[in-house]
Parts: structure tokens; sequence; C-alpha cells
């Protein structure tokens, strides 16, 4: 079942797109993505400038089409209440810039791709009173500019219909009903973020993750202002898991650490639910090497560990037609890349100079050519990417994937856990990597002919106690442990 719209149609309280949940069997494949998939349905962010752009944009072209084409009855009645209000909005949304640089203080920080994202989080998502009062604010105005065009797509579409005589013919009513359609999108999506960003968090619950962005505008800056739910679990708990006739929930990456309690927690699974693991058709041991040499650097101390990795990368791969070599941190992936010897740095495709596809394929023309390739990725090339026979033989994996410290949906939880008296390293951070580090391992065996070798850059694995946990929940390949 495509996630995406079962959540969209639960959204909407079920049966409006698909079947009653009541009468649905649902069969999730890749179900260890629904939870995110769910958080992010509900995670909602608007850009201040640009959107006061659009708002003044709105009101000169509807301001125009009224004085061109002067509209008769409800239509125009409507039309012309909109430029006002679009206007009055404007200056909020002024004013809310200014309030929102008065406040921030902007952290650098890099999201999962490593494309640098300067964030202010609001700790506990709580917003300072005064931002408060403007944000509601907001929410009116956006609540009554979207009731405007919601009524506007609707005689829309009944002149469309032929249905009622709206005053104007039914062709331009169907040339106009799309682009009111997506006046109407912008400003409930405007409407839906103030009043995420403003409702006041229930005590016992999860509080939404509430931070601002530092954006570019063209030549300006712009900020973005985002809020997020931190857990699913209640909304799958409410929306699907108590309302739908049966689910069938599958994945190669569902447990972490070798139980369900993460997917448990983070999916708010019933107590009900009942889970089980059904062996690889691998044969692990016979078919690769899970190997931890010893590189003499910690990952910690960023600088030794890179360096490090310049130093033994070009002897770990010798041998391999086809490398792929992950890294957590685009900085690290670059800084190895200019560090390696130019004749050598010839076979790498590095991740972001071309499409994904695009890297791909040239990696395989080259392994196809008989000669070595080797690919440099990150976070998106330890998933889902298909690399069967010579094209992979060797997976390199620079540390342990943490996430991204500064996330502020991840840094939000584990605030609330933390809070709760629960730690947040031991619940949430270490089931997590050892779930990405899963996936990433994932892509030595595509079929039961491959075979190949995973070397983990990160000593961590076998000195830490949560290393060795991690280490023990990975497929069962021979080991060699320096």
């Amino acid at each position: 079942t495509n996630h995406d719209m079962v959540l969209a149609d639960l959204a909407l309280g079920g049966g409006a797109v698909l079947p009653d949940p009541r009468d649905t069997l649902y069969v999730f494949d890749e179900g260890h993505h629904l939870p995110d998939k769910a958080i992010g349905h509900f995670a909602h962010y608007t850009r201040l400038r640009s959107t006061a752009d659009w708002l003044e944009t709105t009101a000169k072209n509807l301001t125009k089409l009224l004085a061109q084409h002067p509209l008769p009855g409800d239509l125009g009645k409507l039309i012309e209440q909109v430029p006002e209000l679009a206007r009055e909005i404007k200056t909020q949304q002024q004013f809310m810039f200014s309030a929102c640089e008065q406040v921030a203080d902007f952290k650098p920080g890099e999201d999962v791709e490593g494309r640098e994202r300067p964030r202010h989080r609001f700790v506990g998502g709580l917003i300072p009173e005064h931002m408060r009062e403007m944000g509601i604010e907001l929410k009116k105005g956006f609540s009554r500019l979207t009731d405007l065009f919601t009524r506007l797509t609707d005689l829309l579409k009944e002149g469309m219909d032929g249905e009622v005589n709206i005053g104007i013919a039914s062709n331009q009513a169907e040339e106009w009903y799309p682009l009111f359609g997506s006046l109407l999108s912008r400003s409930q999506g405007n409407w839906e973020l103030w009043t995420a960003f403003t409702v006041e968090d229930p005590e016992d619950n999860p509080p939404m993750a509430r931070w601002l962005t530092l954006s570019e505008s063209g030549a300006l800056f712009d900020i973005e202002v985002n809020a997020s739910p931190i857990l699913a679990a209640e909304m799958l708990r409410r929306n699907l898991w108590n309302v739908a006739y049966g689910c069938l929930v599958t994945s190669a990456t569902l447990t972490a650490l070798g139980t369900f309690d993460r997917f448990r927690m983070r999916a708010g699974l019933p107590k009900k639910a009942v889970t089980a693991v059904v062996p690889s058709p691998f044969h692990h041991a016979d078919a690769g090497v899970l190997r931890v040499p010893d590189l003499k650097a910690d990952p910690r101390d960023a600088a030794a560990h890179t360096a490090a990795i310049i130093r033994d990368l070009p002897e770990l791969v010798e041998g391999s037609r086809g490398t792929l070599v992950l890294f957590s941190s685009r900085k690290q992936m670059q800084d190895v890349f200019d560090g390696l010897d130019r004749d050598w740095r010839k076979q790498v495709f590095i991740q972001g100079n071309l499409s994904k596809q695009e890297t791909l394929n040239k990696h395989k023309a080259r392994v196809d050519g008989g000669d070595s390739s080797v690919l440099f990725g990150l976070a998106s090339f330890a998933e889902g990417v298909d690399l069967p026979g010579a094209y992979c033989e060797h997976v390199v994996i620079a540390k342990i994937p943490f996430s991204v410290p500064d996330d502020p949906v991840e840094a939000a939880l584990a605030e609330w856990i933390e809070a709760r008296g629960g730690n947040p390293f031991m619940e949430i951070s270490v089931p997590d990597a050892s779930l990405k580090l899963v996936q990433a391992c994932g892509r030595l065996l595509r079929t039961e002919e491959d075979r190949g070798t995973i070397t983990l850059l990160d000593r961590r694995l076998v000195t830490q106690r949560y290393g060795k946990a991690i280490l023990n929940a990975l497929p069962p390949f021979r080991r060699e442990i320096s």
C-alpha cells in the first residue's frame, strides 16, 4: 500500500479516497518508514518572506482581474474581499518576521544530506507568548482567507458543471478553477502551520517540535517557520490501528538491536500486535565477511578519523571491482575525497556532483568496462540502492550512523524522554543507529550469488558496550575484528 495515499485518506477521516478502514486489510511494505511518513504528513512549514510576497502578488492579480472583468453576483463579491485581507495578513507576516529575527539564535547545522541549514529550535516546543499571540492572529487571518478561497472554488466548480449561472462561461470557470485551487491549497497550508505552531500541547503527551530555519530567498534570506509532531504513535493508534480491519507491516528492518521495541514505540502498535522475524534467504557466513579494522582513530575526533580513512582506504578496497563507501556527514565525505591522491580519486564518483541515478549509471558502466569504481555516498545511498554482483563487492561504512545531533524533531524527542527520566541515547540514538547500520549492510547482498566484504571503520563497535549490542544485531557474516 502507498503510505502517503493511506495517510492522506486517514487525515480526511478514512474512506474518502480509499475504502473504509473498517473494511480494509492494509499491507505496508517497507513498513519501517511508516512512523516517519506519518510525522512528515502532519508536519507543516511556511516561509515568511516568500509568503508575504505571494500575498501581495495575489492581491495585485485579483485587483487587476476585477478591473479587467467586472464580475456580477457572489463571485465578484468574494473576490473583492481577498486583496484587502491578503494585505492585512502580509502586514502580520512582516511583524512575525521581525519577531523571529529578534528571538532567533541560529545555530549552524546540516540536514541528512549534508546541506547547511542554520536553525533555532524552541526548547520544549515552547514559543514566547508574544510570538504565540502573533501566530494566533495569523491563524485567524489564514482561516478567513481559506474560507474565501473554499467558497470561490466551490462556486467555480458549480459553474464548470453548469449547475448554476455564476456570471462567467463554464469554460472560463474551468480555466480559473485550478488557479483558485492552488491559492486555496497554499492558504490552507499556512493555516495548518499556524494552528500547529500556536496550539497548547497536552501535558502528558509529547509536545510539538517548533523551530525556525534560515533559508535563501533569491538575493535575500528568508525565515522558515516549522512545526512537527515528534512521535507518530498517537496519530497511527487513533487513525489506523484502532479502526482498520487489519494491518500487515513488513520490512527487512523493522527490528532494532534484535527487538521490535523501537517500532512499537514510534508506531504506537497495540499491545496485542503479533510480531515475527522470518529467517533471511542469504547464507551470510558463506557469502561475506564483516571487518572492524584497527584504524587507530576514534570517530569522535573528526580530524584524526578523517585522516585515518584517507590513509587506509585505498589499501582497504584494493581488489574490489565495485565499492560503496558510506559517510554520515557531507563534510567528512568531501574532506576524505579532497585528501586522497589525485590519481586514485579518478575512480571515485561522489554523491552530489550528478543526480543519484546518473551517478549509479556511471559507476555501473565503469565496472562493466572492466575497471574498478568507488561510490562515495550519504544516507540516501545506504537504503534503496540496488548494486548486485560486481557493482558492489565491498561496502565501507565510515562510522556508526548516529542521527544528526541538531535534527530538531530528534532533539525535541530526546529532550522529552530526558524530562521523563529516560535515557535518550540508549532509547533513541542507539536503536536508530543499529537500524541504519543494518540497512547499510544490506547493500552488499542483493542476490543469493553475491559475495563480498563489509568494513566498519568505527572501533566503538568493540570498545563500547552499546557498540557491542549494535554489532550483535548485524547480519551474521563471518567476523574479522582486529
